[in-house]
């Protein structure tokens, strides 16, 4: 086993189901802020084709888990209304598909939450899997790695708030100044989701770490990824809990993670936020002391 030398980071997915209300959602939000977790996590997807051909590459019939019609709120908009109710807790995205956004107005909307934050956000990027989406939203989804590498040079240069100019492979910009400047300036982290050996390489040489699919799909990702990462590059993981599993329980499963290479989980938690904020609250108060942080 491989136990990471880093005290283990605790994080919440603020999944769909948590969205439907939004007041419910800031009360879970402060709690999981006041308890002591890490951060929150929103997943994002611009619109969802009803009917696609694209595979989706983390479940067996090659579909997403939920209907086109669930509700989907847009992550940087809605991280910027979690950040206004948190004071400490970090804010990601798990993750933007590249094939949705332009760099430069992802830049911006990403410096506008990391300026409100005060610093606070984690970025997390993939070059995108459900082509159809990329094309109704006039995106180009060929050479998605190439792409996704050259977005990570563009989004360092435009959150200094400096004028900057950029030619590359696929974009060309004058002189040009994106404001405003994120809080962490160019060093927003930015985790990547994929394990292609393209996707591979830009983690070990350009990305703060990687966020693994959830389920057996990150189990095997992560046996596979752990040894050809440096050990600067993190890895985080979406984990499961269930509000009748007991403190000691969720304490082992959040601890066998961390042997093998983890550090940092994301807990996918129930979907109603009645369940879900007095469970944040337990696992604030009985697990996260508990744990080797």
């Amino acid at each position: 086993m491989t136990t990471t030398a880093k005290p283990l980071k605790v994080g919440l997915s603020l999944r769909h189901t948590l969205q439907t209300n939004p007041l419910a959602l800031a009360e879970l939000a402060r709690v999981c802020d006041a308890v002591g977790l890490d951060s929150l996590w929103l997943p994002h997807h611009t619109i969802i084709p009803t009917d696609y051909a694209s595979r989706y590459p983390y479940q067996k019939d090659s579909k997403l888990p939920f209907p086109a019609d669930t509700l989907y709120s847009d992550s940087l908009t809605l991280l910027s209304y979690v950040a206004a109710v948190t004071t400490h807790v970090r804010l990601g995205t798990n993750v933007i598909p590249l094939i949705t956004q332009h760099p430069l107005a992802l830049a911006k909307q990403a410096a506008t939450v990391d300026h409100l934050s005060g610093g606070r956000l984690e970025l997390g990027l993939g070059s995108g899997w459900l082509t159809e989406e990329g094309t109704v939203l006039g995106q180009p989804t060929n050479k998605r790695a190439r792409r996704l590498s050259e977005t990570i040079d563009i989004l360092r240069k435009a959150w200094t708030g400096q004028p900057f100019t950029h030619e590359g492979e696929f974009w060309q910009f004058p002189e040009l100044v994106c404001s405003p400047a994120a809080a962490q300036g160019s060093e927003i982290p930015i985790w990547l989701g994929g394990s292609s050996p393209a996707v591979v390489e830009i983690i070990r040489t350009r990305g703060s770490g990687a966020i693994l699919p959830p389920g057996d799909a990150g189990e095997e990702i992560l046996a596979q990824l752990r040894p050809l990462l440096p050990a600067d590059r993190d890895i985080i993981s979406p984990v499961v809990v269930s509000p009748d599993s007991s403190d000691d329980d969720i304490l082992r499963s959040l601890g066998s993670w961390h042997r093998r290479g983890v550090a940092g989980v994301i807990l996918l938690s129930p979907p109603d936020t009645d369940i879900a904020i007095p469970l944040m609250r337990r696992i604030g108060e009985h697990v996260l002391p508990r744990l080797a942080r």
